[in-house]
């Protein structure tokens, strides 16, 4: 699999979150399945895509509510358990631990885009300015020149990600078989929990309709 091509779409995915569009690409639902294709595992990515959907499914980037980055979580998710699944670490094993180091990963890539959009707030005046002027292409340029820099920064931060699959798969062959075992019945109870955010978080919208 080749990094970069990998780092590239993850990169597009991601910027449909709160860069354009908004179409739905950044879903783990989307974006498992899509990253298991790449990777030569479409199967393995729709499980932690439907997986990570269900507990994230309430989950959006709005204003400056710092949350995951469920695209870029996702993404390296699957990545991560394809590459530690073929070192030779279990299934179960591989899917929880790649979950459990992508959800910090994903507040970083999360951080960034908050500092990102303060940074760019900045240009406000300036287009009032420029538009007063007359100049109603400058809100154009200050739009792309965000999203050029949203992209090409997490592609970056993809590929640098993906570079410690390495570490990982070592890190997955040196765990005591206690905690592997804990993480092959996690990885067995994560449907379940999936299934329980989902119906708590649609508690208000539809249980109380129904008792109604």
């Amino acid at each position: 699999m080749n990094e970069i091509v990998f780092a590239l779409v993850g990169a597009f995915l991601a910027m449909d979150a709160v860069v354009f569009g908004q179409f739905g690409f950044s879903r783990p639902i989307v974006c498992g399945p899509v990253a298991g294709f790449l990777v030569g595992d479409p199967v393995m990515g729709l499980r932690v895509g439907v997986i990570l959907e269900l507990i994230w499914i309430n989950t959006i980037p709005i204003g400056t509510t710092l949350v995951p980055d469920v695209a870029v979580a996702s993404l390296l998710s699957v990545f991560w358990s394809s590459a530690l699944v073929r070192c030779g670490a279990p299934e179960g094993v591989a899917v929880v631990l790649s979950m459990g180091l992508a959800l910090p990963v994903s507040m970083i890539f999360r951080k960034l885009d908050l500092r990102q959009r303060a940074r760019m707030s900045r240009f406000n005046a300036r287009l009032q300015t420029q538009l007063e002027n007359g100049d109603f292409s400058a809100p154009a340029r200050v739009v792309l020149r965000s999203a050029a820099e949203h992209f090409f920064r997490n592609a970056a931060l993809f590929f640098a990600s993906l570079m410690l699959s390495p570490l990982f798969c070592s890190l997955s062959m040196v765990l005591p078989r206690a905690v592997s075992e804990g993480l092959g019945f996690s990885y067995l109870m994560l449907p379940a929990v999936g299934l329980g955010v989902f119906f708590y978080n649609f508690y208000d919208s539809v249980f109380r309709v129904v008792k109604k």
